[in-house]
């Protein structure tokens, strides 16, 4: 992280006296206006006068960070890599497992002190794309999460369609259709993405056990609702927000906003080329729509994560 050392006060102490004083945690824009005052009085002499004495506190500064709130399933792997390479001084990664406020509490930061970038996806793609992550890596998932693993798919992966080719983008199999339509019915799988979206921005609860899919074995689904169903709205809960289906144009807006609120400069030079960059995680699956009927897709639109639909402007699964 990048340290600046600034003047946060200056007294000029003579027959003509004044002062230059500045709020204590400043940004750029309070910093240029004090640097313009001062050499204003060097021009005019003021601090030059017989016996004029400088009092000089100094204060160690960190500019504003940008930090991506990571949400799993929503682009994650690309906005962090972009990131690090074009932002490489003042950027943080809050990880897909801790809310953003515990990340800023354990790093001493405040809501106030940094930009936050958040990422979201049609809820649908997730459930999707969570799904299409699990049959391509059946046995390291189960081997990582036991129990919770046999508890979201089944002891005999029986809500999931094994083999299916990593990447695959050709239409889907009646077999890999029915399979996920059984498991986006299952009592598991409900809320899953509005679960994962209450502990990440709204500061609703983690377990462990539940984190692979839905909370309903770990917490009052009545409950839950209420948080979703709660006072928020885009703008409480992050500076900016990019939507993952139009992640590069998205992301250039919101570090443009990132530079002009904290003067912090973005490395623009390899933007383009990484954005372009064909690395983000694509699920093997083909097209959404395919996969969900109008039964399957009112799960999630009526459902506990109805709320996502209404307040980002999804207006159907998938859209």
């Amino acid at each position: 992280m990048m340290t600046r050392l600034i003047i946060i006060e200056i007294i000029l102490t003579s027959h003509i006296a004044g002062s230059i004083r500045i709020a204590r945690n400043p940004t750029p824009v309070a910093l240029n206006a004090v640097d313009h005052q001062w050499q204003d009085s060097i021009a005019h002499g003021t601090n030059t006068k017989l016996g004029a004495s400088l009092s000089v506190a100094l204060l160690s500064y960190d500019p504003m960070e940008a930090v991506y709130n990571r949400m799993s399933k929503t682009g994650g792997s690309k906005l962090e890599e972009i990131l690090k390479e074009i932002v490489p001084d003042n950027s943080m990664i809050v990880g897909e497992a801790t809310g953003l406020e515990q990340h800023l509490k354990k790093n001493n930061k405040t809501r106030e002190r940094v930009f936050v970038i958040g990422s979201i996806r049609n809820p649908c793609d997730i459930y999707l794309s969570h799904w299409s992550m699990m049959n391509d890596a059946v046995e390291l998932a189960r081997k990582n999460y036991g129990e919770p693993f046999d508890r979201c798919f089944g002891k005999n992966q029986e809500l999931l369609s094994p083999g299916m080719q990593p990447r695959m983008q050709t239409p889907p199999t009646s077999e890999q259709i029915n399979a996920f339509q059984k498991w986006m019915r299952s009592k598991e799988t409900e809320g899953m993405v509005s679960y994962r979206f209450a502990w990440k921005y709204l500061n609703g609860p983690l377990h462990r056990q539940c984190d692979l899919c839905g909370p309903s074995s770990c917490m009052d689904l009545s409950e839950h609702s209420k948080t979703m169903e709660g006072d928020w709205s885009q703008e409480s809960l992050a500076d900016c927000w990019v939507n993952t289906k139009d992640l590069g144009q998205d992301l250039k807006r919101c570090l443009k906003l990132y530079e002009e609120k904290t003067g912090v400069h973005v490395k623009w030079e390899n933007f383009d080329k990484l954005v372009d960059q064909e690395r983000a995680n694509k699920s093997g699956h083909g097209q959404c729509k395919a996969y969900f009927d109008k039964e399957t897709a009112k799960l999630v639109e009526e459902g506990v994560d109805k709320p996502i639909f209404n307040k980002f402007g999804f207006k159907e699964c998938c859209a």
